[in-house]
């Protein structure tokens, strides 16, 4: 096989090294030859084109004590348009919300708490959700609990390891929408506590602050929130995820000035469809909705499709599409 063609100049290939927007055509990138390899390893980057991590379908307990050590899971990359399949027993039957750092954080039937990364399934454990100070009067059952009591969460960190006690976990939880955090390592919760009426819509972390906040943008300057019209050359995802922004001009195929959403709302799963059909792309200068993917596996009770921005860091991943 005539192989002149990849005896590129290093600047040409870094050149096509940061064209690249998907995280599994980055994957292969570095396995063409040694001179790929080499540039890839001196370029290395965390950051990609978001995906969309799609539901797994009813489980049920026999599901879960099946000891098979096989449970593949579907994302829909929306830069490529790919769907791309992970093998991750750990999220089986776990309810999942995703991240702008590559972190899955899941809650179980056994309503246990961790973070995990889907692509270097690297998992690390918090204190599970009976040790959050404020708990339902009445008796409610796990497998509506891991469903209903976590509704937002947010990491102070990309660089999460267990090792590092610094880096924080910040929710909001509870049918008041309470605030509560905690550490790798940590046995419990930590609640904040807030005025009584005051209940919280989001949560972020951006250099090293939590924010709370409702549907507004912080003008730093003035320290004021300002109602927001139009996202420039953003485009802001939404959903059951930790809210973030991607910048359109690094992600071409990510529609500028835009929201993508997918369903964050409990009632979307008291119908009898299940949560997952609220899903689309809003279009602030025109006003107008549409829809990014049209695949008929979205529908769940307890799991809808969740936004996440894959990564790589610390351990290599091996995609299947």
């Amino acid at each position: 096989m005539d192989v002149d063609w990849l005896k590129l100049p290093c600047d040409i290939i870094e050149d096509i090294l940061n064209r690249l927007v998907d995280i599994d055509d980055y994957v292969r990138f570095g396995v063409v030859c040694k001179s790929w390899q080499y540039v890839k390893q001196a370029n290395k980057r965390n950051q990609f084109s978001p995906w969309l991590l799609l539901p797994e379908g009813e489980i049920n307990t026999q599901d879960l004590d099946n000891h098979n050590n096989y449970h593949m899971r579907n994302f829909f990359s929306l830069s490529s348009r790919k769907t791309l399949y992970l093998n991750l027993l750990e999220t089986r039957g776990r309810r999942c919300f995703g991240s702008p750092f590559g972190w899955l954080f899941t809650i179980g039937l056994d309503l246990y708490i961790h973070l995990i990364n889907p692509l270097t399934r690297i998992q690390i454990s918090f204190p599970s959700q009976p040790t959050f100070q404020y708990q339902y009067e009445c008796h409610i059952e796990p497998r509506d609990m891991h469903r209903i009591f976590i509704s937002r969460f947010a990491i102070s960190s990309n660089t999460l390891s267990t090792d590092q006690g610094n880096c924080v976990v910040m929710v909001i939880y509870s049918q008041f929408r309470k605030l509560a955090f905690a550490r790798p390592g940590d046995v419990s919760w930590t609640a904040i506590e807030n005025p009584i009426n005051e209940s919280h819509k989001d949560v972020i972390s951006f250099k090293g602050h939590f924010y709370a906040v409702t549907v507004y943008k912080l003008d730093f300057d003035s320290m004021k929130w300002i109602e927001l019209f139009d996202l420039g050359d953003y485009a802001l995802f939404v959903g059951t995820n930790a809210s973030f922004a991607v910048l359109t001009c690094d992600n071409p195929k990510i529609k500028r000035n835009s929201i993508y959403f997918t369903d964050d709302q409990d009632d979307c799963y008291r119908n009898e469809d299940g949560g997952g059909h609220d899903m689309g792309i809003f279009d602030f200068p025109n006003e107008t909705f549409e829809r990014f993917y049209l695949g008929d596996d979205i529908y769940s009770s307890y799991c809808p499709p969740v936004f996440f921005i894959p990564s790589l860091a610390n351990k290599q991943a091996v995609i299947v599409n």
